[in-house]
């Protein structure tokens, strides 16, 4: 919702398998393409609820899981303009299969047009770690670490920065 009120030519909903992140945001600047990798994950409740319970335990937060998903965010930074352009068109006309949208803002059209533009543009890319469940105001020892080892292998292998979305809850 807060991303809607940003200025992003596209928001695209990517989650499933296959995916580069849960959500993608996409924006053709002047001298740039900004490409924005949202990894979005839960504490689990049970019963397949996720909610945003604050908690230090590595498990309940996903976060290895997450933390990986966030890594293989690195083969992104090394794809053209093409990857781009047919990964967003396949997935968007395999969900039109059954009458939905990936897309949450924009269209087909303008997502071509903002991947074209990848041709003559550096493409910036910008990686978040979204979980509710991290309080900012209580992070263990253990969490920090595990976030540490993240960000500094997004950094020394590709040139990325890790932003960490948590709660003050």
């Amino acid at each position: 919702e807060s991303l809607q009120n940003e200025i992003w030519d596209v928001i695209f909903n990517d989650d499933d398998r296959n995916e580069m992140a849960d959500l993608v945001t996409l924006r053709d600047e002047v001298n740039k393409v900004c490409l924005n990798l949202y990894h979005i994950k839960f504490v689990s409740k049970g019963d397949k609820q996720s909610i945003a319970v604050p908690t230090n335990n590595l498990e309940k937060l996903n976060l290895y899981q997450i933390c990986g998903q966030v890594q293989k965010s690195i083969n992104w930074k090394y794809k053209d303009y093409k990857f781009f352009k047919e990964h967003f068109n396949r997935r968007e006309n395999l969900k039109k299969l059954i009458n939905k949208t990936r897309i949450l803002k924009g269209d087909l059209d303008l997502i071509d047009e903002v991947c074209n533009s990848m041709r003559k543009k550096p493409l910036e890319i910008q990686i978040f770690l979204v979980q509710p469940g991290i309080n900012k105001n209580n992070v263990s020892e253990n969490v920090l670490k595990l976030l540490y080892v993240t960000a500094n292998h997004l950094d020394i292998t590709a040139g990325l920065k890790l932003k960490v979305i948590g709660s003050e809850i």
